[in-house]
């Protein structure tokens, strides 16, 4: 920015002015093509970062990797100015971790050749020391199964909402979320679960899906007197074991949420806050439902599949199929018996046919093989029915 003040040539003189300026330690998105890098909220060692600061990294994706984010510097304003982790390059993309306050956050790990948007955003009030942030690339067989990336996020519109306290019969806080799409489900998780409350290892968290039969019990009352919380919670995540306070990042829960895999996602999902104990209460500000479609598979492939015997009236050693190892038809006996034809389920394209001693057929044979099988059936009953003629 360039400031040029100019008068004129007039003998009209004023007090002048006196302006002030400041730089924004981050500002806007960032592109990053590396492998492996940092990123940070630019306040350095010896300043806290600015108020209204806003910046995001967009990470590409890598094709067949993962991008794992880790923080080695971590202090923001709790509940307040946060960093956002997005499995996708905007933030229209699903969630899969927020963090706030001064715990250094877990690990964040993406989908596999999915871009990964990283962003910083603060209010006009009170900061901190800010972030320092690295990235990697990690295979999918270090960390195991894929996670689907068709995913649906829904929120909560019902909160806040007071948590009261109670005992282990009352005390109940139920948000719901209504779900109208209708599809299978592969993955559930819970994305930033937030709200206060004066003791928090009163709270147990529920999450019960729209059959009203299954449930999965998030927290186990956890972290005692800490007063705030923001949480997700997913089988996928890399540990059960989150900090006190919990502010920030993705756990397992204390029940698998793999209860509602393979299971119908249509219907009313509710949230449920159980405060067990007397003499403190708290709100529940705030929560999201993440649905994924199953992870598509490789069909799975069938086999024993056996050719129709060809024994009507006739013994096997009469009824031989004829197809010998080059792929001949005939009536030689010296050809196989019993071939058995291993097939796969639809789009996968057969497996080799094999003889009663294990040899594969040439892939002639297993092409012409249902044809030649029936020619040879009926010439053979053509045969046998000639000789009372």
């Amino acid at each position: 920015m360039k400031i040029t003040f100019y008068s004129d040539a007039a003998d009209v003189t004023s007090t002048g002015f006196n302006a002030t300026y400041r730089v924004h330690f981050c500002n806007g998105n960032q592109q990053i093509t590396d492998v492996t890098g940092s990123f940070t909220d630019g306040s350095g060692d010896n300043a806290n970062y600015q108020d209204w600061s806003e910046c995001g990294w967009v990470i590409r994706g890598v094709p067949g990797q993962r991008t794992v984010v880790t923080f080695d510097k971590f202090a923001t304003e709790a509940n307040y100015d946060f960093v956002t982790v997005y499995d996708g390059p905007d933030k229209t993309s699903p969630v899969i971790a927020q963090f706030s306050g001064n715990t250094i956050p877990p690990q964040v790990i993406g989908s596999i050749g999915t871009p990964m948007f990283v962003y910083f955003e603060s209010d006009m009030t009170m900061n901190d020391a800010g972030f320092i942030g690295s990235f990697r690339r990690i295979s999918n067989q270090t960390i195991g199964p894929e996670r689907s990336n068709n995913c649906t996020t829904y929120t909560a519109t019902d909160l806040p909402m007071m948590i009261p306290p109670g005992n282990a019969t009352t005390g109940d806080t139920i948000s719901s979320i209504m779900v109208t799409d209708s599809f299978t489900m592969g993955e559930v998780s819970l994305l930033n679960v937030r709200g206060n409350h004066t003791w928090l290892g009163d709270l147990n968290f529920y999450l019960m899906g729209p059959d009203g039969a299954s449930v999965s019990q998030l927290v186990n009352k956890r972290c005692n007197g800490y007063p705030g919380f923001t949480f997700g919670f997913s089988d996928f995540a890399l540990t059960a074991s989150w900090p006190c306070p919990p502010v920030g990042g993705e756990w397992q829960p204390f029940t698998p949420l793999s209860v509602f895999n393979n299971k119908n996602s249509q219907g009313t999902w509710k949230l449920r806050v159980q405060d067990t104990e007397a003499g403190d209460n708290g709100e529940l500000w705030g929560w999201q439902l993440r649905i994924c479609t199953p992870v598509p598979s490789t069909v799975p492939i069938t086999s024993g599949a056996e050719i129709p015997s060809m024994t009507t009236g006739v013994s096997h050693s009469e009824m031989t199929t004829g197809i010998s190892q080059s792929g001949t038809t005939g009536m030689s006996r010296a050809s196989t018996t019993g071939v058995q034809q291993t097939r796969a389920t639809t789009g996968v394209v057969d497996r080799p046919l094999t003889t009663t001693t294990g040899e594969n057929l040439p892939d002639s044979v297993a092409t012409a093989l249902p044809n030649k099988v029936y020619l040879a059936l009926a010439c053979v009953l053509a045969v046998y029915f000639m000789r009372f003629l």
